[in-house]
């Protein structure tokens, strides 16, 4: 019985040391093809990343083709663009050119016919000098007979015609006679002299001076010769500066 169960007991422990031989196997060949994948994997891995290199620089070398394609581009429109400015400028100096010299020509020709003009003129002058010497002279005569028959009675060629008017004006008015005196330092009334009307502004222009509006306000109506009374020396006289007096007393004054 011993035996038996001994021999028993020792098949049982076999199958059990082949069992986990087997296991054992199974892990072992389970360790390789995981070893195997590992080594696949990073190969792929490897592979890819080689794979992903390749087609970075391949981009790589296209762009940079791609820019230095560009760059020449732009060189060559830039070249292009430089002659095109140079063509130009040659074309528009010379334009310039063309045009100083019409201009040129245009002056001296305007220079020559005013040249040829002012001589004709200053021949055409020295033929007709004497005659307008003669027309002049004449002139001067007719003007010297028109001024001699506007004189008045007891008058002088030098005599302003206005003050002529005036005198008359104040021959005229009896009913209230003006005592005339000759013009002193102390005395600063008015006398036919000095109501004169100055040369200069007897000149023609546009508006009136003070002393003409003066003279035309007295010839229509001469009541204002002894309203109007001007103190000063001649410049305020010429300057216009007029101080209105009251009217003079008709009574006399007595006589020291």
């Amino acid at each position: 019985m011993g035996g038996y169960h001994s021999s028993k007991d020792n098949e049982e422990q076999n199958l059990a040391y082949e069992e986990m031989l087997q296991l054992l196997n199974k892990s072992i060949e389970a360790t390789e093809k995981i070893e195997e994948l590992q080594e696949s994997r990073i190969f792929a891995q490897k592979r890819g990343k080689e794979n992903n290199l390749q087609r970075l620089g391949e981009k790589q070398v296209s762009d940079l083709q791609l820019r230095e394609d560009w760059r020449r581009k732009m060189e060559e429109e830039l070249s292009k663009i430089e002659q095109t400015k140079v063509e130009l400028e040659k074309q528009k100096q010379r334009q310039q050119e063309v045009v100083n010299q019409k201009i040129e020509e245009e002056l001296n020709r305007i220079a020559i016919e005013n040249a040829l003009k002012s001589m004709e003129e200053e021949d055409d002058g020295n033929a007709s000098k004497e005659t307008a010497w003669k027309s002049a002279g004449t002139a001067k005569k007719e003007a010297k007979k028109k001024r001699g028959s506007q004189q008045f009675p007891g008058s002088s060629p030098s005599t302003p015609f206005l003050l002529l008017q005036e005198k008359s004006l104040l021959t005229k008015r009896k009913e209230e006679p003006v005592d005339i005196k000759p013009a002193t330092l102390q005395s600063k009334s008015r006398t036919a002299k000095q109501w004169a009307i100055p040369t200069r502004v007897l000149q023609t222009s546009s508006e009136p001076t003070p002393s003409e509006a003066i003279a035309k306000k007295t010839l229509l109506d001469p009541s204002l010769l002894l309203d109007i009374n001007v103190v000063g020396d001649p410049d305020r006289v010429n300057a216009g500066e007029i101080d209105r007096m009251p009217p003079k007393s008709s009574k006399k004054k007595k006589k020291r």
